[in-house]
């Protein structure tokens, strides 16, 4: 089905968050290094955990599924091209990892990933003796035969898939001299999510005040289980808040979660009146039904994919949403900054860009007639905003949620939502 209209009667009822992918990739890479078999449990299979598993597969690793289950049983040998499909994460860190192993490698990838800056972390690992040629479809072809060890100097304002590049790099190279790094660090909790993935799998790195150094290896674990992820669970808390009389219940979640995007959860249960978050310490549940809002109000530099689901609320509040630091949006899988304010004005509401913040309020009650997506996190934005306004809106490319929310539209279905397609 590759376009449809939603239509409901009554929205309810429960489902699981999907895995967070950015605690599976780092995981599926560590896995295909280690010295033994891994199993990681409550995997979604999205496109970018698929890219990883596949990346394993061809570093020599044995892979096999049982349902969520999959289980990586490690012979590493250095893979002569590895496809990185969408995922600049996945681009970036293993671009470390494999330089680490001293590996000839050549990447590949989607043309629309191709063009994301790159040039911060290549000059650091030519610095380091690995042999980088920026190849004539963006993409680089590395020769880490020569590499060495280094102290590795990063900006941390730039990216921190950068900084989680390098800090893979030192633990894969045993590698223990430091990185240095300057400056506030942007979405610094995927570099918590960094250090606590490398812990898990027994790679011991210190951190203080800027400088991470590599401090020898420890036991790590053989079997995981990998929480849901926050930002993807947004959109049916959203939904729920938005239409639900009876509730919609989120599980899967972890309470002590590194994932920002917690963060932006805890934000809409202080700002609403009918989202609620429940946890035995282990677990997280959250319920949302139809709600008031106060102002929302979130950080760009902090949870960029949260922003998305939470500009939906903006468009029925009155009181409106307000998005601090957008210009991290940009450069995202699309121009996030431009492609909110199309679902927003195609929705009726008020889009306001100031310096440094954008702003959503309610306006009037249309829709537009179609909706094409090339981004998951917009168009699951937009057909949430067209079930809230009951809009007979046309959604094409329905098969992009499955870069991270591969089981998005059955969810909805358990919620309680028909489509028909066109």
């Amino acid at each position: 089905m590759n376009g449809a209209t939603f239509q409901y009667n009554k929205i309810g009822g429960s489902v699981k968050a999907p895995s967070s992918k950015s605690y599976s990739q780092r995981m599926i890479l560590l896995s295909a290094i280690s010295g033994n078999p891994v199993t990681l449990r409550g995997i979604s299979f999205c496109d970018d955990e698929t890219a990883a598993v596949n990346m394993a597969r061809d570093c020599g690793s044995e892979i096999t599924t049982d349902g969520d289950a999959l289980t990586i049983e490690p012979h590493f040998r250095c893979p002569s091209r590895v496809n990185v499909g969408e995922s600049a994460t996945l681009y970036r860190i293993s671009m470390g990892m494999l330089a680490a192993m001293a590996c000839k490698t050549e990447f590949v990838g989607a043309p629309s990933l191709a063009g994301r800056p790159m040039e911060p972390l290549i000059h650091a690992l030519e610095r380091a003796g690995v042999r980088l040629l920026r190849k004539d479809d963006g993409f680089y072809s590395m020769d880490a035969s020569e590499r060495k060890n280094i102290e590795f100097h990063m900006d941390q304002g730039i990216s921190s898939q950068f900084i989680s590049s390098l800090i893979f790099y030192n633990a894969a190279a045993g590698n223990d001299l430091p990185l240095n790094t300057t400056t506030e660090p942007v979405s610094a909790s995927y570099i918590d999510i960094t250090l606590q993935a490398l812990d898990m799998f027994g790679y011991g790195i210190s951190r203080e005040e800027g400088v991470f150094q590599f401090t020898g290896k420890h036991v790590g674990g053989k079997e995981f289980q990998v929480e849901g992820d926050f930002s993807s669970a947004l959109f049916p808390v959203v939904l729920g808040s938005l239409c639900s009389q009876d509730g919609v219940r989120i599980t899967g979640l972890n309470p002590g979660s590194r994932q920002a995007d917690r963060i932006a959860m805890d934000t809409l249960v202080k700002a609403s009146t009918g989202i609620s978050a429940k946890s035995n310490g282990k677990n997280l549940e959250i319920e949302a039904s139809k709600s008031d809002f106060e102002l929302i109000e979130v950080d760009a530099s902090q949870v960029p994919d949260s922003c998305p689901p939470i500009s939906v609320i903006g468009i029925f509040s009155d009181n409106g949403i307000r998005i601090l630091n957008y210009e991290r949006l940009r450069a995202k899988e699309s121009d996030r900054v431009s492609a909110i304010k199309e679902i927003v004005t195609g929705f009726g509401a008020a889009f306001s860009e100031g310096n440094r913040s954008i702003s959503v309020k309610r306006g009037i009650n249309v829709f537009p007639e179609e909706y094409h997506g090339n981004d998951h996190r917009m168009l699951m934005s937009a057909i949430t905003a067209g079930l809230v306004a009951r809009s007979s809106t046309k959604f094409f490319n329905l098969d992009v949620v499955r870069k991270s929310y591969p089981g998005f539209l059955n969810d909805l279905k358990l919620l309680g939502v028909s489509a028909k397609p066109v």
